[in-house]
């Protein structure tokens, strides 16, 4: 994927189980707006294991942003970035390097004002 060296991304790292995650995302949905007029890209990935129960998630909560399933036997993207909580978000900049690391939506808001 090539990122817009005009945006800044967030890496949302979850699963469907997760209740600090779910809490999360209800704060995002009353933030999409905000977030696009900074000019931040969300990205879901998720480490859920069934694809199904998963794409049913998220048409059933009305996901608006981009969002990604990290395939089981793999696990690469949460091993390589060090992912041990859910939810974490990483902050990257505009060249694509982790700038942040959060444990909740609501901290990195804090730190955006």
């Amino acid at each position: 994927m090539e990122l817009d060296k005009s945006k800044i991304y967030i890496l949302d790292f979850w699963f469907t189980n997760c209740p600090p995650c779910a809490r999360d995302h209800k704060l995002i949905f009353e933030k999409l707006k905000f977030l696009k007029e900074k000019n931040i890209e969300l990205i879901g990935i998720s480490t859920d294991s069934n694809f199904s129960e998963w794409k049913k998630y998220l048409k059933d909560h009305n996901y608006k942003w981009r969002n990604y399933r990290e395939i089981d036997s793999l696990k690469k993207v949460t091993k390589d970035m060090a992912i041990r909580a859910f939810p974490t978000y990483l902050v990257l900049n505009k060249n694509g390097k982790i700038k942040a690391r959060y444990n909740s939506f609501e901290d990195f808001l804090k730190r955006l004002k």
